[in-house]
């Protein structure tokens, strides 16, 4: 998969990145607790779910960070890559993952070549800091081969409702942010072919249903949830394929 160098990126998203600059060397520590660990599992078990095997596949992990999925999934050091526009973040994956292709770039503009992956995965929020989501979706779509499955993660009403709740704002850095509902999003990704989204709260304090979702990795459907519980929902979760 060649790379070339992506185009100049927007202001907001150049300012989010230098944000998570400031924080990546305390960033894996804010997630260490049994109960996060925990949900890291139910999270495994729906990316394979809807993704397949990523070790078996061409994947672009769009906002790798400090290298959460290969952390949680055996992913294929030659099919792999992790994409941030995050220096520092990436900085931390190469320490923990030197054998595994890291890129800095931006989710609006990757620089790979059309049709370069059979998967995409963008986790815990990623998609929600781009300032031109449309950009986002038409690259998720342009670097897809046909055929090709994603599964997006986009912050739901709770950050909006409790903004420290963000992890850059935990720490006094400005990021900025936008918060996903079901329909939203669906409506959003729908331009890419079919897909689904349904609503999930896995966070470690942030539901009273958290046990419950650990143990058994039950998955909420927000077409019987949704419409009681919508507040309650930290993450917004797309998943389709790219017709």
């Amino acid at each position: 998969m060649q790379h070339t160098s992506p185009q100049v990126p927007h202001p907001q998203a150049e300012q989010n990145a230098r944000a998570y600059d400031r924080i990546a060397h305390c960033y894996d520590g804010v997630y260490t607790s049994v109960l996060t660990h925990a949900g890291n599992a139910v999270l495994a078990r729906w990316i394979e779910r809807h993704l397949g095997p990523v070790d078996e596949k061409e994947l672009l992990d769009m906002g790798c960070g400090t290298g959460l999925l290969p952390e949680i999934l055996r992913v294929h050091p030659d099919r792999y890559v992790g994409l941030d526009p995050s220096v520092g973040m990436l900085d931390r994956a190469r320490g923990k993952f030197p054998h595994l292709r890291l890129v800095q770039a931006y989710q609006e503009d990757t620089g790979f070549e059309d049709a370069s992956f059979d998967s995409v995965a963008s986790l815990f929020g990623v998609f929600s800091y781009s300032p031109e989501p449309e950009r986002v979706v038409a690259e998720i779509g342009r670097v897809l081969k046909p055929g090709g499955k994603y599964l997006v993660m986009a912050l739901g009403s709770r950050f909006c409702r409790n903004p420290k709740m963000e992890c850059c704002n935990r720490h006094g850095v400005t990021s900025v942010f936008t918060c996903w509902s079901k329909s939203k999003l669906k409506r959003m990704f729908s331009t890419l072919g079919p897909c689904k989204a349904f609503s999930f709260s896995f966070a470690p304090g942030s539901t009273m249903l958290h046990p419950l979702l650990t143990r058994t990795g039950l998955r909420l459907e927000s077409a019987l949830l949704g419409p009681v519980l919508g507040g309650l929902f930290r993450y917004q979760i797309v998943t389709g394929v790219r017709s």
